[in-house]
């Protein structure tokens, strides 16, 4: 068993209780306007290129060996057609200006890894997070990890839109202690012009989890006037309520991976809209808690 990674981010500690070591794989079943890891919409290893970093060597298209990379009108192009996804491309380039999107690694390999720091979590109450893209697209491997996980005595906390089936959603409960589930939009209309997609599996798997008994923290990635709304922090608190949930996590954007877009040749869809300030969050904090009775 096999996953596909895009980072290890060690020492994290917004990821979940205490010290943390997240794992961020590679795949996405959403297309939120606001991504900020668009390198993770691809289950696949891509290529990133940084057109500002690169210098013309020519080194990389002399090190590739489908002769996928050339010149254009002084420009470096890539034919994705002829890509042997060898990325020799990254290894001969020394500016930085090409780098390889994603890694493979067994279970164990993974594992040894986020082994090497569980003094760490065992002290501060921490663990490992799975995040994403969406972890649970490859959640055969994800849980792989956490049996190997739990025997070294690590918990397990998991970063979700859970857009998934419900029979990998149940799995998940089996094997994950901690669960951060986003819920973009409580308007399935509004939902899916955010994301792509409806919200009613989400909300399905959300209530399943509350079922169980699952420790959940709710999130809201926080859009001015989009689902930045009281309509929409008042719908998401009640149906907190419904399901018995009292913890719940907003989310500022930001802009920060505008060059993320450029390098993976994706077009960027960020919404025009005004930045969340600090009094809007803590605004909406008060409109949910006054309905949680907090």
């Amino acid at each position: 068993m096999e996953g596909i990674i895009t980072q290890i981010q060690r020492f994290s500690v917004h990821d979940g209780p205490g010290i943390r070591t997240t794992v961020f794989m590679k795949g996405c079943n959403l297309r939120c306007i606001w991504c900020h890891n668009p390198e993770t919409y691809s289950a696949r290893i891509q290529r990133e290129y940084y057109s500002n970093k690169c210098t013309h060597c020519g080194r990389c298209i002399d090190a590739c060996r489908g002769g996928a990379l050339g010149v254009c009108d002084g420009e470096l192009v890539w034919d994705s057609k002829k890509c042997l996804s060898c990325f020799e491309c990254e290894n001969a380039c020394i500016n930085g200006a090409t780098l390889v999107c994603g890694k493979s690694y067994t279970a164990e390999a993974l594992c040894k890894i986020l082994k090497k720091d569980a003094k760490y979590y065992q002290k501060s109450g921490g663990g490992v997070t799975f995040s994403g893209g969406e972890a649970l697209l490859q959640s055969d491997f994800v849980f792989e990890c956490c049996d190997i996980l739990h025997e070294a005595g690590i918990s397990v906390a998991v970063e979700t839109a859970s857009l998934v089936p419900e029979e990998v959603m149940v799995r998940a409960a089996e094997k994950i202690d901690y669960f951060m589930c986003d819920i973009k939009a409580m308007d399935s209309d509004l939902h899916k012009t955010l994301t792509g997609v409806g919200n009613e599996r989400i909300l399905s798997n959300i209530r399943l989890l509350a079922g169980l008994g699952k420790d959940i923290l709710i999130r809201i990635p926080v859009a001015t006037t989009l689902n930045g709304t009281d309509e929409n922090m008042v719908a998401t608190a009640e149906f907190m309520r419904s399901c018995g949930l009292k913890n719940i996590e907003l989310l500022k954007l930001h802009r920060l991976a505008e060059h993320k877009y450029k390098a993976l040749a994706i077009e960027e869809k960020y919404p025009d809209i005004p930045e969340t300030t600090d009094a809007d969050v803590e605004r909406f904090y008060g409109i949910i808690n006054g309905v949680l009775g907090k």
